[in-house]
This record gives structure tokens, C-alpha cells and sequence, in this order.
């Protein structure tokens, strides 16, 4: 019967890893969650809004044509994309979208407790540390906080995919065949949210200098570099687009004000929070009191560890710390405000935090216990699991949960602070529009003459909005027009076949000039660029090298 269960414990790992999901995500089975909160209806209001776009025009779209009061509003350049393309396939298969986004959320739970196991399982060379740690990691307060009161669920699958890229790295500094992890994870990182990825950037070429030693060894070295080489090829369909449609252009994305940076300082957290949460709170940044008994152990645990996993114990510590004095009032973030001010929220960074306190508390009990047993872990998870039970009162629910098709989607109204489902703040328009959104709430949905005289006939703008054509008579010999379509990169304007170069108008719209002319057809499309399509191309190209590569790495170390 032992040698039975020794033959199959992987599988009996990965079952005790769902099942401990599955009774976290029971609350997601509940109809009166409220999935809407916080980050929740912008998500889901998205891949919604992605889904339509690709069910009329075919093609998964840059700009979501009914948003921004049917003007247009950029999604994937500025945004995170992959979350987006996961909710709309997911929902295009269930038909439900509020379904879809529970159901992700719960495979995205299981994701991130199987990558934590892997991840510790492999640096503690213990199969029962790396069960502990999968169920801590799933059951800390603030990773449950991004389920079910955030609804964070490009933050959520950012954490999944965390501990494959540090996986990657540990692999990587020993030169084993694993390495090929880092750059793809991280890659996929940045497609889930690029605030995060680039901290973990950081920190991964902090790791890898800590580890300097080890890879100053020429086949080490080597494959560091072309780590870094394939993160920048594999990411080449977010930089080159982002970089394009920002450089010379003004959005609002790229304005932070004064007013901003000050709100964004004061938007650290307390210590005390990270031990209590008052019950009128409704985000739980605490650590837990068996996470604090773990970590409490740190002294006693290190004496006992093998000096061959001392250095990258520290390195855990130093970067736990680290994170928690940078989300605490204990960091003057007013320093470093403008580069840390795309998380949105200084505590924000209890995400990484948190991630390192898991590895370093289940590594202190495999420590001090010596041969951490099955039994020893699940005891401790059953404890853990008892705690946060009593946090369960901080989930909200409501009993008039809608149906996101009938809520209006991107719809400005002209207020300075408005929030609206699928764009948030409409951070992404351009400066002159964001600036004057009344102008956005009461514009008509025709083309406009800025300059000159002209006669507009025939004007047709079609269902989606993602096309207009129209007959025009000017009577001057340079007359402005204003399209009915936010100024985003990618828009062609044609004039009887011939491509017209486009302009931004006053009001952040799209525009264009002609010259005097009796009669003129206008046509409107939306394309990808010329740069876009060739970062595509780069992307794609690069992933299909990326696994020639790795089943190369995995051929070459199963001949050894």
C-alpha cells in the first residue's frame, strides 16, 4: 500500500492542492457574490466588450468600438490582454460571463497553489514542504482579498505565474534544465499585468547579481542572456505597439499629476494593519497569526538549514522585508512616487511580499521539524483554513447582481472623477479628450467641419462603429474635419481609395484635412498598424523558436 501511494504522490499532491482550491473557492459558487466590486466589472466588462468586437469584426480588436459612448476606446495596447482573451474565449464557450469570470478565478487558484509546490518543492528537495506551501500561498488573506473583494483577476494570474518565473531563476543560477521557464513566465507575466512585471524584473536581475558567482560560468552566462533576449522577442506585441502609439502622441496614461503622485503616497498602509483588520474594513492586508508563529521561527530555522541553501534563503528574507516596509507608512514612498506610481497603490506590492513570506515560512517549519511529514502539513493548513474562515465576513454580496449587457459599457457622461464599467477612468484617452469629457458625453455621432465649409452627405456609420463612409463637397481649399471616432493610432481614412494622413484634433479626436474638391467619398477603418503586425509576427515567430528551444534543452539533458 505504501510503495502504491509512493508510486502515485504526485498525483496525490495535486489532488490535495485542488481540493484545498476548491473549499477556498466555495464562496464563488454563491450567485449573490458581488463580482462587480472594484476591479471585477472592469474585467469583465472588457472580455465582454472584446467578445462583441470579435463576433462583428472577426478579429481581436485594438480599439472596442461601442465603448467610450461609441467613439472608441483602445483595450489591448494600453491594457492587459491576455486576462482579456482568457474571459472572452471562456465566455464565448459558457455563454455566461459572470460564470466565466468565477470559473477562471477558481482555475486560477489551482494554477497558483500547483506553481508554489512546484517552486518550493524543488528548493527544499521535499514534496511535504511544497504541499504547506501550496496551501499557504492559496490561503493568504490578501491573496483572497484580490478574489473576492478586488476581483483583481489579471493581479490573480500574475500570482499564479510568479512562481514558475522565480522557479525559472533557481534553475537558471544552478544551470539546469528548467531555466527555459523564467523567460516564457515572465513574458506571460507581462501580458497579465506589466506593473507587477516589471518590479519582478527588477528583482529577477537583483537575484541574478546576488548570484553572480555562480554565473560567471560561460554556458550560465549564456543562457542569461538569451533569457533576456527571448523576454524582449516574446514581449515584442506589447512594447513595440505601446511605444508606438505613446511616442509623439499625448495620453492620458502618460500625465501624472502632482494631485496624483501625493494621492498615490498616502495610500500606504499602516503596520497595524498587517496584523488586525477592523471589521469596517473591506480589504484584508494582514499576514495571519500562523504565518507570524512561521516567520517568528526565522532564527532558529536558519541555523538548521544546509549552507548550499542559505544564500537563497536571504535572499527570500531580504526581499520579504523589503516588500513590506515599501507597503507600509514605514517607506517614504514620496521618493520613488513617479516610478512606483503604475501600481495604482503602494500596497499593492504586498503581492510580492506576500509570495516570499510563503517560501521563506514553509522552508522555517521544514527546518525546525526536520522531516516535515504529510500529516504535519495538512494539520497546518487545516489550521490556517480555520483562520481565514473568520475573515469570510469581509466578502461582499448582493442579491441585485445584473446581467453586464445590461449595464452601460463605456459610457462617459462628462463628470471630472466618473468611473464606468470596461473603461474605469478613461485613463487610456488622449489628453485633450480626457480633459474635456463633456465634450465626448454631448458630441453627435457625425463627422464635423473644425475649418472651412464642406457638405457632408450620405453619412453611414455602422452598427459596431467600426466602420463610417460618407460623400463630402468642399468649397475652400483646406478644410478640417473631425470624425466621429476618438483619436487612437490604426485608424485609415481613405478619400475615394487614396489613404489620407490623420490627424488629432482640439478635442482629441480623429481628423483630417482635403484641399478643395466637388465631390469626395470618405471611408473609415480601423487596421493595425505596420509596426503592430510586425510585432506580431516577432511575437509569434519567437514563441515557435522558444519551444524548438526548450524540447531541444529537454532532449539534450534526458541523453545525459
Amino acid at each position: 500500500m505504501k510503495e502504491k501511494l509512493l508510486k502515485n504522490r504526485k498525483l496525490i499532491d495535486i489532488f490535495i492542492i485542488i481540493l484545498v482550491g476548491f473549499l477556498i473557492g466555495i464562496p464563488l459558487l454563491s450567485k449573490s457574490l458581488d463580482v462587480y466590486i472594484d476591479d471585477g466589472v472592469q474585467h469583465i466588462a472588457r472580455a465582454y466588450g472584446t467578445l462583441e468586437s470579435i463576433k462583428k469584426d472577426g478579429v481581436f480588436p485594438n480599439i472596442i468600438s461601442s465603448f467610450a459612448n461609441n467613439f472608441g476606446y483602445i483595450n489591448s495596447v494600453f491594457n492587459n490582454r491576455f486576462p482579456d482573451i482568457l474571459l472572452a474565449i471562456t465566455n464565448l464557450v459558457f455563454k455566461n460571463p459572470i460564470a466565466s469570470f468565477k470559473l477562471l478565478e477558481v482555475i486560477t487558484l489551482f494554477i497558483s497553489g500547483i506553481t508554489m509546490y512546484c517552486l518550493v518543492k524543488e528548493i527544499s528537495e521535499n514534496r511535504n514542504i511544497g504541499i504547506l506551501a501550496a496551501g499557504i500561498y492559496m490561503m493568504l488573506p490578501y491573496h483572497l482579498t484580490e478574489i473576492y473583494v478586488r476581483n483583481a483577476f489579471s493581479e490573480h494570474l500574475a500570482l499564479a505565474i510568479l512562481p514558475i518565473t522565480f522557479l525559472g531563476l533557481y534553475s537558471l543560477k544552478n544551470n539546469e534544465r528548467k531555466h527555459y521557464l523564467f523567460p516564457i513566465s515572465l513574458a506571460l507575466m507581462f501580458m497579465c499585468d506589466r506593473s507587477l512585471s516589471w518590479i519582478v524584473f527588477g528583482i529577477s536581475i537583483i537575484y541574478l547579481l546576488v548570484n553572480i558567482k555562480e554565473i560567471k560560468n560561460n554556458k550560465i552566462l549564456s543562457k542569461v542572456i538569451l533569457s533576456f533576449a527571448f523576454i524582449l522577442i516574446l514581449t515584442a506585441c506589447i512594447w513595440l505597439p505601446y511605444f508606438e502609439t505613446t511616442i509623439g502622441e499625448d495620453y492620458k496614461i502618460n500625465n501624472v499629476t502632482n494631485e496624483e503622485i501625493q494621492g498615490f503616497s498616502r495610500q500606504t498602509i499602516s503596520i497595524r494593519k498587517l496584523f488586525v483588520t477592523a471589521q469596517k474594513e473591506n480589504y484584508v492586508f494582514e499576514v495571519g497569526p500562523l504565518l507570524i508563529a512561521m516567520f517568528a521561527l526565522t532564527p532558529m530555522a536558519f541555523v538548521k538549514l544546509k549552507n548550499e541553501y542559505k544564500k537563497d534563503y536571504i535572499t527570500y528574507l531580504i526581499f520579504c522585508i523589503l516588500g513590506f516596509i515599501c507597503a507600509t507608512s514605514i517607506f517614504s514612498i514620496n521618493i520613488f512616487a513617479r516610478i512606483f506610481i503604475k501600481l495604482q497603490f503602494p500596497w499593492r506590492i504586498l503581492t510580492l511580499a506576500n509570495f516570499f513570506l510563503t517560501i521563506v515560512c514553509a522552508i522555517n517549519m521544514g527546518a525546525i521539524v526536520g522531516n516535515l511529514k504529510l500529516k504535519d502539513s495538512l494539520i497546518l493548513l487545516v489550521v490556517s483554513m480555520a483562520y481565514i474562515i473568520c475573515l469570510s465576513g469581509h466578502i461582499q454580496n448582493t442579491e441585485n447582481l445584473t446581467d453586464i449587457k445590461n449595464i452601460e459599457l463605456g459610457n462617459i457622461s462628462g463628470k471630472v472623477d466618473e468611473i464606468s464599467a470596461g473603461i474605469n477612468k478613461a485613463e487610456y484617452l488622449p489628453t485633450k479628450a480626457y480633459y474635456n469629457k463633456f465634450y465626448i458625453a454631448t458630441r453627435i455621432q457625425e463627422m464635423c467641419v473644425l475649418e472651412g465649409k464642406a457638405l457632408i452627405e450620405n453619412e453611414n456609420k455602422n452598427k459596431n462603429g467600426s466602420e463610417y463612409s460618407a460623400k463630402v463637397k468642399t468649397f475652400e481649399e483646406q478644410t478640417k474635419f473631425e470624425l466621429p471616432y476618438i483619436y487612437y493610432p490604426g485608424y485609415v481614412v481613405k478619400e475615394d481609395g487614396i489613404t489620407l494622413e490623420s490627424i488629432e484634433t482640439e478635442n482629441g479626436f480623429l481628423g483630417f484635412v482635403l484641399g478643395a474638391n466637388d465631390d469626395a467619398k470618405i471611408e473609415v477603418t480601423y487596421q493595425k498598424t505596420n509596426l503592430e503586425q510586425i510585432a506580431n509576427i516577432i511575437s509569434i515567430i519567437s514563441v515557435i523558436a522558444f519551444v524548438i528551444y526548450a524540447v531541444g534543452v529537454n532532449k539534450e539533458e534526458n541523453s545525459k
